[in-house]
């Protein structure tokens, strides 16, 4: 009873959020786009991204996905031919965490960190298994000397090519050996897979008649369990790579007040000027001039706010509503083969949410900073050379459509 009480009164109180995306290459600019866009809404704490196919990646680049100033980061660059292979990045709020450590693999980023609030140090491993069966017999065992490198607190996150079961794939059988491997790995190192919330599965190979398995997790070690006994894990949507991001998340249920936020944007708008020296006359006070001041600029958000979901709600409303019926049509597809509608349903408010997405970046001040990746994604990119890719899309959708017109054909 005296071990129980313990172990309840050690509970962590620190809210903590961890992304794991395997994103089939950040040299793609809506894929990067994706990456910051989630960073952004979620406000991780941890971020780790797989596949990566980047050779070289300095704090500029990383600097444009991060949500504020306050990071560090390491990466594992990619390998192959032109570095179309691999490759690794581990980005973390020094705000919140502080790190004591770390250990480089070949598929592997190991850090370790300590909260700064309570000071608890945990250990979180940012993996990705290769494909070929000798080098993933040759990765579980780097991720033993992973564990034996540090033996308190473990999260293990990435993308592992195989699954636990049958059960995690939606037809087929799956390969006896390498979920051998994986058991194998989660029985003697004595990890906890939580239960995947949002979606049975994480991968799909984006067919007609689609294969799905659950690819990407995240284990942890008991210790860390006992620590974070409420920590959930969840599937995210995804909008453009045929990995869904997931996210463990340590205390799912704090209820945070919305608060108001200026978007820049605003200042572009032609009547925003004088919408402004109107509300500010409508408004009345009495008392020192600095109080008369501080009491208009403190009631002018709620003028605001009724400009803004009358001027841009629509914009917002259409991005969410697309976003949820990709995830709705994304949970149907793994219980059942989509009709041809339902495909060109999906395929269409894909290719609609990106095009919005294109529309918001051309609408931005100019002056403003860009995402400059270097090499890899151009600042001259115009507003017209960004609507080409809602042009590439129409025809992607086309020839996904013929294809399965053919297949239907056939059957």
């Amino acid at each position: 009873m005296r071990w129980r009480w313990c172990q309840i009164q050690f509970v962590s109180l620190t809210d903590l959020k961890l992304i794991s995306w395997n994103l089939r290459g950040m040299n793609a600019f809506d894929k990067i786009l994706a990456l910051k866009n989630l960073v952004l809404e979620q406000k991780c704490d941890v971020c780790m991204v797989q596949e990566t196919k980047m050779i070289k990646m300095n704090q500029w680049m990383v600097r444009q996905i991060w949500y504020d100033a306050y990071f560090d980061w390491e990466y594992i660059p990619s390998t192959g031919t032109c570095g179309r292979s691999g490759g690794l990045l581990t980005i973390w709020n020094n705000n919140k965490l502080i790190k004591e450590g770390g250990r480089m693999g070949k598929n592997s980023i190991s850090t370790l960190f300590s909260q700064k609030d309570d000071g608890f140090k945990w250990e979180i491993c940012n993996m990705y298994s290769p494909c070929g069966y000798n080098e993933r017999a040759v990765f579980w065992s780097d991720m033993e000397e992973v564990r034996n490198w540090w033996n308190g607190p473990i999260c293990f996150a990435g993308g592992v090519n195989a699954v636990r079961c049958d059960e995690e794939r939606n037809m087929g059988e799956c390969d006896s050996r390498n979920t051998a491997l994986l058991n194998n790995f989660i029985t003697t190192q004595e990890l906890v897979d939580l239960p995947l919330l949002g979606g049975a599965y994480t991968w799909s190979d984006m067919q007609v008649n689609p294969l799905l398995c659950r690819l990407d997790i995240f284990f942890l070690s008991v210790e860390m369990d006992l620590w974070f006994p409420a920590a959930i894990q969840v599937a995210l949507t995804s909008v453009t790579s045929d990995h869904k991001p997931i996210m463990l998340v340590t205390k799912p249920n704090i209820d945070c007040k919305p608060y108001f936020k200026f978007e820049n944007s605003w200042i572009m708008h032609k009547d925003i000027l004088r919408k402004v020296e109107q509300w500010w006359g409508i408004m009345k006070f009495q008392r020192i001039p600095s109080f008369v001041f501080f009491k208009k600029l403190q009631n002018l958000k709620y003028f605001l706010k009724n400009w803004r979901r009358e001027e841009f709600g629509g914009v917002k409303k259409e991005k969410d509503g697309l976003t949820e019926k990709i995830d709705c049509l994304d949970h149907m597809d793994e219980s059942y083969r989509l009709s041809h509608e339902q495909f060109e349903e999906m395929l269409n408010c894909m290719l609609r949410l990106k095009n919005i997405t294109v529309r918001e970046l051309g609408s931005g001040i100019p002056g403003q900073r860009k995402m400059n990746l270097g090499g890899v994604i151009q600042t001259h990119l115009t507003f017209s050379g960004l609507l080409m890719q809602g042009k590439r899309g129409t025809q992607f959708l086309n020839l996904r459509l013929k294809e399965r017109n053919v297949l239907t054909n056939k059957e």
